[in-house]
């Protein structure tokens, strides 16, 4: 028998990997990168998917993880509300002023994380906006995270930002009760000494020496407040009197400090960051005696709602435009904390009155800022019911 031999070959071979017929990869969404934001109008519950999204970007707030891009052109002049609710995942969302890539930390206009509710993991941001002009809209997840969602844009011509949004437009005030606070639309600007959030502007013109406390408990966000002693935009940080965040364990804050007679004083009321803002009260509140010495126009003393107060003008002296009052007079700034009708009253007063009231705080007025004047309403004492507007 002849003997056989066993030859063990070993081949290498290139091995294919069969990909079913009609199966395809996951692609990332075409607006994965920032060049490719994809242009949007306002839109109703746009469908979005960050699943197989990576990160680009600046990273500025939404640090790490996928990310995509929107390039939003408002509709209006007003306010615009960028929504992800109803999105399956907790989401993270930022808007940055223009389309270009990447955005500076300059850019940034806000932020939200859980709009403004810890409870709610989708975000929800409102800012004023500029018809025809162009917004970077950047969507995220917390701590990496991803998944569908829709994405909502509505923009309101009939709303705006607040009139004292910028530092140079800051409310007139004196003590106050409760005066209603609102920096849901507003944006951020001034030297940016404690925060840098969406911020509205006080000015503060203490009626006499000693503490004033400025509190914004009772107010619905995380607040900030800074006060300083200049008036002028910006004031710069030798100008602070003091910070507060979160006052007596509240996540609210209150500061108090020492006022001269008649020294002007500037407040900034913003929230804890970019990610905080909403509606809030703002109760200012002095601890000296009652200032007398409201003989000149230019020492008007600060005043919102009263009842009874006491004057004399036994003393007092004549200044002023001479539009309807030519004798001995007395000064007073009025701060409505509510938009509709105000009564000034001299009703009850010991001797025969006359009262003038003017727009404007300004010394010394003009016939244009004048409101109306009452010579004889309640017997020899004066009122008169005007339009006014709150702050």
């Amino acid at each position: 028998m002849k003997g056989l031999r066993l030859e063990f070959i070993s081949l290498c071979v290139p091995i294919a990997l069969l990909v079913p017929i009609g199966a395809t990869s996951a692609a990332a969404p075409s607006n994965d990168n920032c060049m490719n934001a994809r242009p949007v109008g306002d839109v109703t519950d746009l469908a979005f998917d960050t699943t197989n999204a990576t990160f680009d970007g600046p990273g500025i707030f939404i640090l790490e993880g996928p990310n995509i891009w929107y390039c939003y052109t408002a509709s209006c002049t007003g306010c615009a509300t960028i929504s992800l609710l109803g999105s399956s995942f907790d989401t993270k969302l930022a808007v940055f002023d223009g389309c270009g890539c990447y955005p500076a930390a300059g850019d940034l206009i806000k932020v939200n994380d859980d709009a403004d509710n810890p409870l709610v993991k989708q975000s929800q941001l409102m800012m004023p906006v500029t018809a025809g002009h162009k917004y970077l809209i950047e969507i995220g997840g917390f701590q990496g995270r991803s998944g569908p969602g829709t994405l909502t844009i509505e923009c309101d011509g009939n709303m705006s930002p607040p009139p004292n949004d910028d530092c140079a437009r800051a409310t007139f005030v004196g003590d106050v009760t409760d005066l209603p606070v609102d920096t849901q639309y507003a944006t951020f600007e001034g030297p940016g000494i404690c925060r840098s959030s969406p911020n509205v502007w006080y000015r503060y013109k203490a009626g006499g020496s000693g503490p004033v406390t400025v509190s914004l408990l009772g107010s619905e966000f995380d607040t900030a407040l800074a006060v300083y002693d200049n008036v002028s935009c910006y004031p710069n940080e030798a100008d602070l009197i003091g910070c507060n965040d979160d006052f007596d364990a509240s996540a609210q804050s209150q500061i108090t400090f020492q006022a001269l007679a008649g020294h002007d004083y500037l407040i900034e009321v913003e929230g804890y960051n970019l990610d905080t803002g909403g509606q809030g009260v703002l109760t200012i509140s002095s601890q000296f005696p009652p200032v007398t010495s409201n003989d000149d126009c230019s020492s008007a003393r600060p005043v919102g709602d009263v009842t009874d107060l006491p004057f004399d003008t036994t003393d007092a002296t004549f200044d002023g435009p001479g539009l309807c009052l030519t004798s001995p007079n007395l000064w007073y700034v009025y701060t409505p904390k509510c938009t509709g009708q105000a009564t000034v009253s001299l009703c009850g007063s010991s001797f025969d009155t006359e009262v003038a009231v003017y727009a404007g705080a300004q010394c010394y007025p003009k016939d244009s800022d004048l409101l109306g004047c009452n010579d004889d309403f309640c017997d020899l004492q004066s009122q008169l019911t005007i339009d006014v507007v709150a702050g």
